[in-house]
């Protein structure tokens, strides 16, 4: 199995984004560009937000491949 078949493409928002505090666990992993999750919004979960589906909402994060 050749190595690219063992990375995954992630989506990332909130503190794993590039500039921000928790960044550094994406050490190693390939930044792929800014993206626009559709149809789902950010909620407030307490500590740390969270996404659902929510049409005609939108999400903006970052793509990774790690």
């Amino acid at each position: 199995m050749s190595q690219s078949a063992n990375r995954h493409i992630i989506f990332v928002y909130g503190t794993l984004m590039s500039g921000q505090r928790a960044n550094y666990m994406l050490n190693g992993a390939d930044y792929l560009g800014k993206f626009r999750l559709p149809d789902y919004g950010m909620y407030n979960l307490g500590r740390y937000p969270g996404i659902k589906p929510l049409e005609g909402g939108c999400v903006w994060g970052e793509v990774y491949r790690v």
